[in-house]
């Protein structure tokens, strides 16, 4: 007889389940079966106590809980209670922590539901807003997770998917729900968080009910109850129920290599216990003792496709200090973001379809008739810059009179296309020497040269949301709460600016991003409800696209606001910056404050070399640490691998300082506030300062304690060089 087959701990290694004597779950997993599939016995015992009714038919578990590694096959029992759900006349929410995971579900569950040949009335597949609806009553909805997802429906069920990101904010608007209904169970299914993860409402879930303080409260869990070997094979199976039935041991030995507690978080179940008040643990203490600097590239984020544009200021002039604040705070979020494991990508949206570029090759044209000694004006909104006329120089020594003797439609033409490409290009090169290089730099003639406007016109013409009216097409972006409607064609045939932005931002969706992030200065904020009325439109959710508003900016020297260069006499342009105070001090101070707050960019203050000059004070405590670990090197002390000699107060406020920078890069990417980036080092900076000075790192009379104080000076280098590269500023080994 052949040996049988080893599978999964198919029972839980964790449980709190209420006494019962009556599950409905079997008529669940008989609708489920229905589609020609099966459910594993581990499913089915967790379908059980989730589907536990008592005598009149109601839920034991008003809540219940779960958490399963990756892949083990949760989604089945959550789509197995949802088939009897929808056959049993219940009104259940599906959310989840992202638009592409809500999708998923409801690709799954249509697909059960087809199979089994339930009658579906109605079903929606539109991102973001997915639905079904069965004869009978029962329906589905399927929402990504938001602050404010869920208020104003009611509902029998709720589901919550990839629970470990449920936010207690997220709970607080879901909790209201349920109220109406006679029966309703709320059902938390997810992996458990990583100490990074916003979501906290998951680990309290677990807390109290395996200590028995919720009430009518279930939790199943597989897990390992400390950190373990990656290659105990015997964890493997304790934790996977389902391995050995859909997947291999071969499947998990090919994630062994994987970071150790990040394997043991998403392949063994374990819950990390983190308290960042407990005492500097062993493992904390290695982490610290890095002999390079680490790559700050994560995999918490991995697969989220990000767009983030900013700066894309018109090419036709050099770019000014909103647009330099615009630079530095973009290019900074999408460092953290970056750091943090999103996949980011940073685009610049070339706006040269419009009467500016118009005017532009008017201009341009004008000034290279001048050069050849005609007379000819400048349009009324016309470029008076000398660079205008340093190009139109450089036609004429390259062309001669070529271009006064064709026709003044093909000159102009040509004069559209040197004169934006020459903008453009100083454009790319002024950002370059800020440090901010984009990815993708998107034309806006680009979408009339491929036909991507018409098109969106006719989608939103599909869906019924256009209409006609004074010789104009409208687009109803009230229906989705927008102040009033807005025109997309107006009378005379001519597009408004708002629709090929319309557009544009359905051909980003189209390219694979999941979320969208624009930077906008303070004189578009009317522009966010019209953009995203317009989304929603298209069939995307609201939140898919993020609209950040950037205050503006004033430059101020000896008290006075300066608003006209010195070398030109214009607006101050980043040339100025760059040439008057450096890149570091410049992008300092505009992340150091949030960008949604207007403030006094102190001039006087970024070029004085003082403690009170934040990005000075910063990089000086590091020109200081550099020379500390010469110094050492000198006296051949060298960083040690042990740390119990490091008792001081100061020692230990330094270390736990450090061990919240990973925290701070996952919460500055969520939010994208790269201010946060800009406090942390100024504490750092401040932490590493007083325990210098407190401290005596450099002792040759005492080399075992110096060389344990030379590994935290090292640990805090290594940390304010990753978090000072976050924002784009230099760490300077000297001073």
């Amino acid at each position: 007889m052949a040996d049988k087959k080893r599978i999964g701990r198919q029972t839980p290694t964790a449980s709190y389940i209420l006494p019962y004597k009556k599950t409905i779950s079997k008529e669940a997993v008989k609708l489920y079966e229905l589609s020609g599939q099966k459910l594993f016995d581990w499913q089915k015992n967790v379908l059980n106590d989730l589907m536990a009714v008592n005598q009149a038919n109601e839920w034991i578990h008003m809540q219940f809980g779960g958490s399963v590694p990756r892949q083990n096959g949760k989604n089945e029992i959550i789509a197995t209670r949802e088939l009897y759900g929808l056959c049993n006349g219940e009104k259940i929410l599906h959310t989840a922590h992202l638009a592409d995971t809500s999708h998923k579900a409801w690709e799954r569950l249509m697909y059960l539901v087809e199979q089994s040949e339930l009658p579906v009335k109605s079903s929606l597949k539109t991102k973001g807003g997915e639905k079904i609806v069965i004869d009978g009553g029962g329906y589905i909805d399927f929402r990504t997770r938001t602050s404010s997802g869920g208020r104003g429906g009611s509902y029998d069920t709720v589901i919550v998917d990839e629970a470990q990101e449920y936010t207690e904010e997220q709970d607080s608007a879901l909790s209201y729900t349920l109220t109406a209904s006679k029966n309703p169970q709320i059902i938390l299914f997810g992996t458990p968080p990583d100490p990074d993860t916003a979501g906290t409402v998951f680990t309290d879930f677990r807390n109290k009910t395996l200590a028995g303080e919720n009430e009518d409260t279930g939790w199943i869990e597989w897990s390992v109850s400390k950190v373990t070997d990656n290659k105990d094979i015997e964890a493997w199976y304790e934790t996977n129920p389902s391995l050995g039935l859909l997947f291999s041991e071969r499947n998990i030995r090919a994630q062994t290599s994987k970071d150790q507690l990040l394997f043991n978080i998403e392949r063994l179940g374990y819950w990390v216990e983190y308290n960042l008040k407990s005492a500097i643990s062993e493992i904390e203490w290695d982490a610290l003792c890095e002999k390079k600097q680490p790559q700050l590239i994560g995999d918490l984020y991995v697969g989220i496709k990000y767009n983030v544009e900013f700066v894309s200021a018109n090419p036709t002039g050099d770019l000014h200090l909103g647009h330099a604040k615009g630079a530095a705070v973009g290019d900074s979020i999408c460092r953290i973001m970056n750091a943090a494991g999103y996949d980011v990508t940073k685009e610049y949206y070339i706006n040269d379809a419009g009467n500016q570029i118009t005017n532009l090759a008017l201009s341009l044209y004008a000034r290279y008739l001048q050069a050849l000694g005609q007379e000819r004006q400048l349009p009324e909104d016309g470029y008076y810059g000398k660079d205008i006329i340093q190009i139109a120089e450089s036609i004429k020594n390259e062309y001669g009179d070529k271009f006064a003797h064709v026709d003044e439609k093909e000159a102009i033409a040509y004069s559209r296309s040197i004169g934006t490409e020459h903008e453009l290009q100083k454009i790319k090169d002024i950002l370059k020497e800020f440090r901010v290089v984009h990815d993708v730099w998107f034309s806006e003639t680009s979408l009339y040269a491929e036909n991507k406007i018409e098109p969106t016109i006719q989608r939103l013409k599909d869906q019924g949301y256009t209409y006609e009216a004074e010789g104009a097409l409208w687009f109803k972006s009230t229906e989705f709460d927008d102040d009033k409607d807005r025109v997309l064609i107006k009378s005379d045939g001519s597009y408004t600016y708002l629709t090929p932005d319309i557009a544009y931002h359905l051909n980003k969706l189209d390219r694979g991003y999941e979320y969208l992030v624009d930077l906008l200065g303070a004189d578009h904020h009317g522009y966010i409800n019209r953009m995203k009325a317009a989304i929603q439109a298209l069939g995307y959710n609201a939140d898919q696209l993020n609209i950040d508003i950037m205050q503006m900016v004033r430059m101020v020297e000896n008290g006075e606001v300066v608003k006209m260069s010195k070398r030109t006499g214009n607006a101050v342009t980043i040339k100025d910056l760059i040439d008057d105070i450096g890149v570091d001090a410049s992008r300092y101070f505009f992340v150091s404050k949030a960008a949604s707050s207007p403030f006094d960019f102190d001039l006087g203050l970024a070029k004085s070399k003082s403690n009170d000059n934040p990005v000075y004070y910063a990089q000086y405590a590091h020109a200081r640490m550099c020379s500390i670990e010469r110094q050492a090197q000198t006296v051949g002390i060298e960083v040690a691998d042990h740390y119990e000699l490091l008792t001081h107060p100061k020692e230990i406020e330094l270390v736990k300082h450090i061990n919240e920078f990973r925290n701070e890069i996952v919460e500055s990417a969520k939010q994208r506030a790269p201010h946060k980036i800009a406090n942390y080092i100024q504490r750092l900076a401040q932490l590493f300062h007083s325990f210098y000075n407190d401290c005596y790192v450099i002792d040759e009379a005492n080399r075992e304690l110096s060389s344990q104080r030379l590994s935290l000076v090292r640990a805090t280098q290594i940390t304010l060089k990753n978090a000072l590269n976050l924002i784009g500023v230099s760490a300077p080994e000297k001073m």
